[in-house]
């Protein structure tokens, strides 16, 4: 009944979509206007709105089906908290009205606000590429700056189940804050903040060994996601390599899957590197942080070592060695060139 009601509803929009999975934990499904732009969706229980978010995820077999042209427009409701009965509670999903979601309009209307609120005022913009000490740098910034001029602060966090939010929640909710904002950081590429803050923008980001950093990323994936824990690096691997794969150069560039990233891709993110003030190496975290207080004039205090991996490391075969590195070809020069470059600063 839930599902017809829905297909019923957008049927009349002359969309299309589904909900796929309705538990006690989770509200998952599509929806489509034959566009690649995401649409707004908003879940109601029993009649009441409780939740809403962007359609952005990936659904492969809605691409493969020709229903999506980029296969960009799932969504999916956490709502163990929401103590809801699927069975006699009510759930729908509906798409919101008289939102602009396209992504032209959403950055046309950031630059407006931007260029009206921002004015002389240069807002520093974290950089938070996956296990590069990210974590550890984003606490000691705290020290730095007061949390009601950060955004995302640690109670926007919070409040999304300890995750950045995503970007099309933070291009719509980044523009109440430009009045008050001098900080804003997370797992979001060069591009987003260029976006958002342009010639405004100070970047601040670390680089760590690629190897180093996916061996750290898939012992975290071990140890956090149920079905891998009992599995072996190189089945994780197999697995999800998008996860693992020129991830520092994506970052530096924003390409988007699935572009690939290649030889362009890296010579931009060189450039923006060495246009950099200032950032930091993992492996030389101390004197990274020296330097981000030298050049900034603050003071971030002692060494925070979060986010870190518990177990202890076996010998690793070599062959996961091997294939790791012909995925990270990119990320590898890259970290040489920032390596280099750092030496300089």
């Amino acid at each position: 009944m839930r599902c017809q009601w829905v297909q019923n509803k957008l049927r009349r929009l002359s969309m299309k979509g589904y909900i796929d999975k309705i538990s006690k934990e989770q509200v998952k499904g599509w929806i489509s206007d034959g566009s690649a732009s995401p649409l707004h969706v908003a879940l109601y229980i029993n009649g009441k709105k409780r939740r809403s978010k962007i359609a952005d995820e990936m659904r492969p077999r809605v691409l493969a089906s020709k229903q999506h042209p980029t296969g960009a427009c799932g969504f999916s409701f956490n709502i163990k908290k929401l103590n809801i009965d699927p069975k006699n509670d009510k759930v729908e999903v509906k798409v919101e009205q008289g939102i602009p979601l396209s992504n032209q309009m959403q950055k046309q209307r950031i630059r407006q606000q931007r260029n009206s609120k921002l004015k002389g005022k240069n807002v520093f913009f974290f950089i938070h590429i996956p296990k590069t000490a990210g974590t550890s740098l984003r606490n000691m910034l705290y020290q730095q700056f007061d949390q009601n001029n950060i955004y995302p602060n640690q109670a926007d966090i919070d409040q999304n189940q300890g995750r950045y939010p995503k970007n099309p929640e933070v291009l719509q909710e980044i523009t109440n804050r430009f009045d008050s904002l001098e900080l804003f950081g997370g797992h979001y590429t060069y591009n987003v903040g260029d976006t958002l803050l342009g010639k405004k923008m100070i970047p601040l980001v670390f680089f760590r060994d690629p190897i180093e950093r996916c061996i750290s990323l898939l012992y975290q994936m071990k140890r956090m996601i149920p079905e891998y824990r009992n599995q072996s690096l190189s089945f994780i691997l197999d697995k999800e390599p998008n996860q693992v794969q020129n991830v520092q150069t994506y970052y530096m560039t924003g390409a988007v899957p699935p572009v690939r990233i290649g030889e362009s891709h890296l010579a931009k993110a060189k450039e923006r590197i060495a246009a950099l003030p200032v950032f930091g190496i993992s492996e030389s975290f101390s004197e990274s942080v020296e330097k981000f207080e030298n050049v900034h004039g603050w003071t971030l205090g002692s060494e925070k070592k979060l986010n870190r991996n518990p177990v202890k490391k076996p010998d690793l075969d070599q062959s996961l060695i091997n294939k790791l590195s012909e995925l990270n070809r990119f990320d590898i020069e890259l970290y040489t060139f920032a390596v280099e470059r750092f030496k300089e600063l």
